[in-house]
């Protein structure tokens, strides 16, 4: 019963240095990175700070249009909003200097590792918010095609 223990034990411990290991890994090809090659942001922040304006934008067009939006679809363009006012909070505090030195770009590093879990979060709720909407526009639309008057050709 002991030997089981000990295995266990040894099996546990083993897990955490791999885990180190990894994340250290991680974070010293991102520093390294940071520091080398990129100007500015990572091409992926970059993007999903993009993409997250645009969709925050269309959804704040949609939910000011009257007529357009009936309750439910109003609940997700708010619940959209508030996601992505939070996307791009997170996101804004992982801005790199453009010509970051070696401290600065270890500190962008260990935010961008630190925050990756939060902003993949972020990220997914907004996809679902987004399929959501996808939903309800089509429902919308559908009913819209279903009252117009049918004309015989």
């Amino acid at each position: 019963m002991a030997e089981a223990a000990a295995v266990a034990a040894s099996i546990g411990l083993a897990s955490n240095v791999l885990q180190f290991i990894d994340f250290g890994t991680r974070f010293v090809v991102k520093a390294w990175r940071i520091y080398h090659g990129v100007q500015g942001n990572p091409d992926d922040i970059l993007d999903l700070l993009a993409s997250t304006k645009d969709f925050e934008a269309a959804v704040a067009a949609l939910a000011s249009e009257p007529g357009a939006v009936d309750n439910a679809m109003y609940e997700i363009c708010a619940s959209c909003a508030e996601v992505a006012s939070q996307l791009l909070t997170s996101l804004r505090k992982l801005a790199i200097p453009e010509q970051p030195g070696k401290r600065e770009a270890l500190k962008a590093a260990f935010k961008q590792l630190w925050k990756q879990q939060e902003i993949e979060n972020l990220k997914r709720r907004m996809d679902g918010f987004r399929q959501q909407l996808v939903v309800q526009l089509l429902l919308s639309l559908r009913y819209s095609i279903s009252i117009l008057p049918r004309v015989v050709v």
